[in-house]
């Protein structure tokens, strides 16, 4: 299987009868729209087979380092502006300079924490014309693929987290983030889907750097950054709608972090506690606990009964 990663390709799934030989891997395009799908790097080549998510100034896919030995699975990240007729031209050098910062980040992160994804390979390709569609340059990052599942996942399939479940998760999750403050950096997206669970070791993994923040000199100003982030768990200085917006420091992924605890403990989205920025959320939380532990209650005395 191979996977085209030009946007909006009509048919992006590509089957061959024999597989090609590994010295034509240059040469094999999408029958659909010409994409080459063999992605030539600065360290390697990279077969997409599938797609993973996409979000609005990219994607990522599943894929294989086909230079490794083994033939390792890897995570393609592809940036995508050129054809998004919403971002205006202002922010083309915000977006690129962020992917630009995850990859600076991953690189040094990854090799020396052992719970964020390795960098592999950043490059940019330049996409030959298709349709209306003029020639097209796009930025690519190739990271360290987690086999596992993130928290939000873990989350609906075994519902709410035990106390001794969330003390497991910071004990794992509150080094990462040190040892990530210690090196100047502010991840600025915490939340369940950007924690993986390896499933060989049960290790939590922190992963998208997409947002992450280099603190030069002690510039932590907002405004001069690009402010990319999810709502419901972003701490209150990096919400644009606050008077009080201004500058973020490491303890704007502890504020993160706690929203997360919440989520995981309680079961439900953030979303129901941010009014008033989370004032309350005691009320909330003890409510959905309250009426979880009584339901349990109710379940064994129908048990009881039928016994």
């Amino acid at each position: 299987m191979y996977y085209c990663t030009r946007p909006h390709c009509p048919s992006p799934e590509n089957r061959f009868p024999d597989s090609p030989d590994s010295h034509t891997k240059s040469g094999i395009f999408c029958q659909a729209c010409g994409m080459p799908l063999i992605l030539k790097g600065r360290k390697g080549h990279y077969q997409t087979i599938k797609p993973l998510g996409k979000g609005g100034f990219g994607a990522t896919f599943q894929a294989i380092d086909l230079d490794s030995v083994n033939q390792r699975q890897c995570v393609i990240k592809r940036l995508n502006i050129n054809d998004n007729p919403e971002i205006a031209d202002k922010l083309v050098e915000g977006i690129k300079a962020a992917f630009d910062r995850e990859a600076q980040a991953l690189e040094f992160l990854g090799d020396n924490s052992g719970n964020i994804p390795t960098l592999y390979d950043y490059f940019s390709l330049t996409a030959p014309a298709f349709g209306q569609q003029e020639e097209l340059e796009f930025k690519y990052l190739v990271q360290q693929y987690i086999q596992g599942e993130d928290l939000s996942q873990e989350l609906r399939r075994k519902g709410r987290f035990s106390e001794t479940e969330t003390l497991d998760f910071l004990k794992q999750i509150l080094p990462i983030l040190q040892f990530i403050h210690d090196q100047n950096s502010i991840h600025r997206d915490i939340k369940p889907s950007n924690i993986v669970r390896e499933t060989a070791t049960q290790k939590l993994f922190l992963i998208d750097f997409g947002a992450v923040k280099q603190v030069v000199s002690g510039e932590t100003n907002i405004k001069k950054s690009l402010p990319i982030f999810t709502k419901v768990y972003a701490s209150p200085e990096q919400r644009p709608e606050e008077r009080r917006i201004g500058e973020i420091y490491p303890s704007s992924d502890l504020y993160s972090l706690a929203v997360t605890c919440l989520e995981l403990v309680t079961g439900t989205t953030p979303v129901d506690y941010l009014d008033n920025n989370y004032q309350n959320w005691r009320q909330q939380a003890s409510r959905i606990i309250l009426s979880t532990g009584q339901k349990i209650e109710r379940e064994k005395k129908v048990v009881i009964f039928q016994i």
